[in-house]
């Protein structure tokens, strides 16, 4: 279901710790928002590689250096979310491939929100 919203574009608001899937959902989005805008800290730590140059990337080669595996173990650890089963490394290469495809969508319509 959540894939759908995406897939139609719909906006889309999700608030963090929420629960399990949705506090994971908001980290995912959270560090893939902040490697579009060239957030050295999390490029750094998402990248393949540890390659700070793709700082200087357009979005899709900063996207693309990604490690899906890092960015699905830290949206687990920031989340708090101690046995998390609804992510796969399939379906964060999935969400990282669709922000390649549409990144103004990621950057512009979704939105996490943090009540505290």
């Amino acid at each position: 279901a959540f894939f759908k919203i995406l897939e139609a574009a719909m906006p889309t608001v999700i608030v963090k710790h929420s629960g399990s899937f949705p506090s994971v959902v908001a980290e995912l989005l959270s560090a893939l928002v902040a490697v579009m805008q060239g957030n050295e800290r999390f490029i750094k730590k998402l990248s393949s590689t540890g390659d700070l140059s793709l700082r200087g990337a357009d979005i899709s080669k900063r996207l693309a250096g990604i490690s899906a595996n890092a960015l699905l173990t830290h949206a687990v650890q920031e989340a708090g979310v101690p046995q998390q089963k609804q992510w796969t490394v399939v379906d964060v290469v999935r969400l990282i491939d669709m922000c390649k495809q549409h990144p103004r969508f990621f950057l512009e319509t979704v939105r996490v929100v943090d009540p505290f």
